[in-house]
């Protein structure tokens, strides 16, 4: 129990040196929107940074500290924003076909 809460800070410590100057400015972003919070029950470490790092993965946090990790110029940036609007849009299509299919299948064609 004593060797645990001795490594936790520790632990802590690492992640905060890991981040850069941008993420770490991202991190301040994103903690004062939403304090995310893991219990720990019995000493089991493990399983709450699991639970964080599902929390923070749900969360779109992750992607948000990779994405300000580095500089994208403006116009790579717009060319990214648009491939994941088509990416998002087929899914959306492909969605409604599958639907519009299952429909008629469940009419008997």
């Amino acid at each position: 129990m004593l060797q645990v809460r001795r490594q936790l800070p520790e632990l802590l410590a690492r992640v905060e040196s890991s981040l850069t100057a941008s993420t770490a400015q991202a991190w301040e972003t994103v903690h004062k929107r939403e304090k995310i919070t893991v219990p720990v029950v019995n000493n089991q470490v493990d399983k709450a940074m699991k639970t964080l790092s599902r929390k923070l993965v749900a969360g779109q946090m992750l992607k948000e500290w990779k994405k300000r990790a580095y500089f994208v110029r403006p116009a790579e940036q717009r060319v990214l924003d648009q491939k994941e609007t088509e990416k998002r849009l087929a899914k959306k299509r492909f969605k409604a076909t599958m639907n519009a299919i299952m429909a008629r299948r469940a009419q008997g064609y």
